[in-house]
């Protein structure tokens, strides 16, 4: 079973079927519609768009709005030379079982005649919907999302480097970086308009972003404008910490999600930073890139000034931003150098971890490299750190019994600290395990998990309990941006009591925020969280939930679950689902690496 994006509709347990029929859509589309491959939002633009240019060939229409299904799935194009195995079947594609059917040339050619369809990257933007570039179909807009991108890193990169006194970095080098990666990652940002920092978690990425602005206070002859940005309120107060610590007067630093940085007006409404107005920093450093989605990639990028710093830090080996774009990956994969003129390259790798234990370290090697014979090895062997139940997590007789007594301890401590109104000691208790699942819903989904635990509590903590999410003690999940408050989608907090009431307190890096509960932007408990919810999180331990038949496992999924973990991690299923896991790479359909490296 594959994990790449391009294989809509599935029948795993987190597939999307329509809820009713399309009634616009005819013939095949109609089909494809019936069967749970394509949705009305994929359906109705290309309806629409059809009517309009007069284009009646049913197999075009298809992918057209597979390529726009593609892209809410992750990737940002469809290949029609290796079409999902449903549509596949649908539209008849050749095969040694149908040799009579459409080959992939064939389906390029009916593209290529298409009025939807741009054919090329020389085409002028904007004149039709959807772009071919190869086998590649694009929605235009993310073709120029992701041409604004390849340009603009690749602008940089063509410009001469910037100026450096080579004595005086030596020196800031020796003085500040006690490691060769670190002083290669913070060399590279210093000679280069931009660079990357890539590693696994616990790699020393943010301790070398504090060396980057100790070197960059140490060069500099006048004030510098340094920006730390992440996609999350909890990656950017990450972020805040490292701004608060020992930082050289010469150095202005702000701090803040993405969205924040470039002004966000909010759903739809663009940003205040642009191309018109550039970000007026000397330096910026994005954490947490491989969560960063493709259009604001290029946002970003159009609201640098070209004597601005960037500096991008990430693992691209874990899971990709929830919408469309794996750009970290493709970045890394384009292997490209730093500048035109150098052999040095764009991306520093930090290799050694320093977070987690030996076990936890070799566990998500051996996943990150495919081996699930090594995993299954490292699982059943008695390693300090790693616990394996080998069932099926969602069986009436799977003994979860060890899972059960992890969040019973760590809920006790927390009601305790929660009661005494001491946030510290209770979001230090929040910290100490978290529930991941693979799916947001269903047998096997965070949602129900939360219910199994919040029952089990009830009756395991005596006067456990109250009404609704807002109850003592409980873990809460801010799903919405509220910029005025101090708290970002992403953030994690914990209800704790006060004089002035109920009250949820969060640490955002520079401190205790506490807020009621009412005044969030939008929350939901977080006793169980689904494995991309986790992104940008460190817990001391973590209990993950291997879903049976899922489309959504795959080896980037389990990998990111496993390097949650600080000192211990329990996998939840059976030998089938997680060699499922380990052998399933989650491929986004991309066209930029080879762009960028052509």
């Amino acid at each position: 079973m594959s994990a790449n994006p391009n294989d809509i509709g599935g029948t795993g347990h987190g597939a999307s079927l329509p809820d009713t029929a399309v009634m616009s859509a005819t013939g095949l589309l109609a089909q494809c519609n019936e069967a749970g491959l394509l949705e009305a939002a994929d359906l109705h633009p290309v309806i629409t768009a059809a009517r309009l240019v007069g284009e009646s060939d049913e197999v075009v229409l298809v992918l057209a709005a597979a390529a726009l299904q593609a892209t809410r799935a992750g990737s940002i194009c469809l290949d029609v030379s290796a079409p999902p195995p449903k549509l596949r079947d649908l539209i008849g594609f050749a095969d040694p079982n149908n040799p009579d059917g459409p080959s992939s040339t064939d389906l390029v050619a009916a593209l290529r005649a298409s009025p939807l369809v741009s054919d090329g990257p020389e085409a002028p933007a904007n004149q039709r919907p959807f772009r071919l570039d190869g086998t590649l179909l694009y929605a235009e807009r993310f073709w120029l999302d992701q041409e604004a991108v390849r340009t603009a890193l690749l602008t940089r990169r063509a410009a001469p480097p910037p100026t450096v006194d080579d004595a005086a970095l030596t020196a800031a080098l020796a003085a500040n970086c006690d490691t060769s990666d670190s002083r290669d990652a913070v060399d590279n940002a210093i000679r280069s308009w931009v660079s990357v920092i890539a590693g696994g978690p616990g790699t020393g990425k943010t301790t070398t972003i504090g060396r980057l602005l100790q070197v960059v206070s140490q060069l500099a002859d006048h004030e510098i404008a340094v920006a730390l940005a992440a996609p999350t309120g909890k990656a950017a107060g990450r972020m805040q910490a490292v701004s608060g610590g020992n930082i050289p007067g010469n150095l202005a630093v702000t701090t803040g999600t993405l969205h924040r940085l470039l002004g966000s007006r909010g759903l739809g409404h663009g940003f205040r930073h642009g191309p018109t107005n550039p970000l007026p920093y000397d330096l910026v450093v994005v954490d947490e890139l491989s969560l960063v989605s493709l259009p604001l990639m290029a946002m970003l990028l159009s609201a640098l000034d070209p004597a601005t710093r960037l500096v991008l830090v990430g693992d691209p080996d874990q899971l990709a931003s929830v919408e469309a774009g794996a750009v970290l990956a493709d970045i890394v994969d384009a292997n490209l150098t730093a500048t035109d003129n150098s052999t040095r390259a764009m991306v520093t790798y930090l290799n050694r971890s320093w977070r987690y234990g030996d076990g936890i370290a070799e566990l998500a090697t051996a996943v990150k490299g495919g081996d699930a014979d090594r995993v299954l090895a490292l699982l059943r062997s008695a390693i300090p750190g790693i616990e394996y139940l080998e069932a099926d997590a969602a069986a009436s007789d799977t003994d979860l019994t060890p899972l059960f007594h992890a969040v019973t301890a760590q809920t006790k401590t927390m009601w305790e600290a929660a009661s005494a109104g001491d946030a510290v000691a209770a979001l230090a208790a929040l910290d100490q395990h978290r529930l991941l699942t693979a799916h947001r819903e269903g047998r096997y989904g965070a949602s129900r998990w939360q219910h199994r635990l919040e029952t089990h509590l009830t009756t395991a903590i005596p006067g456990y309990g109250g009404s609704g999410q807002w109850r003592l003690a409980a873990p809460v999940l801010v799903t919405g941006n509220g910029p005025d408050l101090g708290v970002y989608n992403g953030d994690q907090g914990v209800v704790i009591a006060t004089a002035a009431g109920l009250r949820v307190a969060f640490d955002i890096g520079s401190g205790i925020l506490e807020l009621p509960p009412a005044a969030l932007p939008q929350a939901q408990s977080a006793q169980a969280l689904t494995i991309h919810k986790s992104q940008g999180s460190q817990f001391d331990e973590v209990s993950v939930v291997l879903p049976e038949d899922s489309r959504l496992l795959s080896r980037q999924l389990l990998y990111t679950a496993i390097t949650r973990a600080k000192r211990g991690v329990r996998l939840i299923g059976t030998e089938t689902a997680l060699r499922q896991a380990v052998a399933t790479p989650a491929l986004r359909a991309s066209g930029l690496a080879n762009r960028l490296r052509a």
